[in-house]
């Protein structure tokens, strides 16, 4: 039985007290009630449980999703999750763009919570206790061999143990790992960024590594995993809805996203691939990768891959003391500041200008020194800077 949310569902929580006593009301009856499992008394005592006790984890945004492992005391279960337990993966990937209001396309195969080894209280406390709260609920413990799965290297990961119910075939599985922060675990090693998602038991809400291509379902390959990934796992995240792309760049302030390719600014400009020696329009190279560039120089638009290039220049680098600071060559040896290096890294701006020219001397050979003008695709459609940095002469 599937849980629309009606208008008004996110109001409050007095909003948000009738709706999910219907909700509740729904699933127990079609599940339970029908079935002579469970009487009307004790359904309305179900319902005032949730109600009543309700804490910040039982809120419209994921009821829907955990009323579905039939989970009545879902306060008790979500008292479970502390700073040192933590559920991640695709149940809280599912929960994070509903509670965004993004529409998922796809139901959880399992909830997945994460335990320090230096949790409080001790890990076999905890799993005796989520034991015997699970087993109220039919339920049953096994304790998994992990020799494999889709985290199987170098995760640290010490023991995994999985609850099962078999009539409605749901799964939790309480993993085990070797950290003190499970946070920044979850951020290291998990393969896909779309994954890298969490429950905040302090703030009451689910966060991800990457909400800006999360939230437009994208994914990459996080880079412990880029040479060695699963193309079933970035599979079965395909048919979930999500796009693979490449690694982003990171960003100073804001991503140029390049909307507006299709200008007529653009019309007629071929750039040219120096390491690869091939022309394309622009519009195609830019579409290509959001890890391309375009750098004018003169009347010439010459394309590269924004790593490739910057590996290059930092091969080319000369200290100037007429500027005190060092300079990055390009393929054609015009030179750049520092700082202007640096902006050459992040995806901010896509379209760089090499402009005017200072002459020095460096060691008897003459370096010629540029201004960095800095586009995003829309800067250069109206004409505006995005950023000039410039070398500055020392008196």
């Amino acid at each position: 039985m599937a849980i629309v949310l009606p208008p008004g569902a996110l109001s409050g929580p007095s909003a948000f007290s009738s709706w999910a006593d219907r909700a509740v009301a729904d699933i127990l009856s079609a599940r339970a009630l029908s079935a002579g499992a469970l009487s009307a008394r004790a359904l309305s005592a179900s319902i005032s449980v949730v109600r009543d006790d309700f804490i910040p984890f039982i809120k419209p945004a994921s009821i829907s999703l955990v009323l579905k492992y039939d989970i009545i005391a879902i306060n008790d279960f979500g008292n479970f999750l502390d700073s040192n337990t933590i559920i991640a993966g695709s149940f809280a990937l599912a929960s994070y763009l509903i509670q965004e209001g993004i529409e998922v396309d796809f139901e959880p195969n399992d909830v997945d919570i994460f335990v320090s080894t230096e949790k409080f209280g001790g890990v076999d406390n905890f799993i005796d206790k989520m034991t015997d709260f699970m087993s109220l609920y039919d339920y049953t413990a096994r304790e998994e061999g992990w020799a494999g799965g889709d985290y199987d290297i170098g995760t640290e990961i010490k023991r995994v143990v999985s609850f099962k119910n078999r009539a409605i075939n749901k799964k939790i599985q309480i993993i085990v790992v070797q950290t003190l922060n499970l946070t920044e675990y979850i951020k290291t090693f998990f393969d896909l960024s779309v994954c890298a998602t969490w429950w905040n038991s302090k703030d009451y809400r689910f966060e991800t590594l990457d909400p800006e291509h999360t939230l437009r379902k994208e994914m990459y390959t996080l880079d412990l995993w880029i040479d060695i990934v699963k193309s079933s796992r970035v599979q079965k995240y395909t048919d979930r809805g999500f796009t693979s792309i490449h690694k982003p760049c990171p960003v100073i302030s804001d991503r140029d996203w390049r909307l507006e390719l299709d200008n007529d600014k653009f019309s007629d400009i071929v750039v040219h691939n120096i390491f690869t020696l091939e022309e394309s329009p622009i519009r195609d190279f830019l579409r290509e990768s959001k890890w391309n560039i375009v750098l004018k120089a003169g009347e010439q638009y010459y394309g590269f891959d924004r790593s490739e290039l910057m590996k290059y220049m930092a091969t080319k680098k000369t200290y100037v003391r007429r500027i005190d600071d060092e300079v990055y060559e390009t393929p054609f040896k015009q030179c750049i500041t520092t700082e202007a290096f640096i902006y050459l890294g992040y995806g901010d701006y896509t379209i760089y200008e090499l402009d005017s020219t200072i002459t020095v001397t460096v060691h008897g050979t003459i370096k010629s020194l540029f201004h960095l003008v800095c586009y995003s695709v829309s800067q250069w459609v109206n004409n505006s800077v995005g950023m000039l940095l410039s070398p500055v002469i020392c008196v």
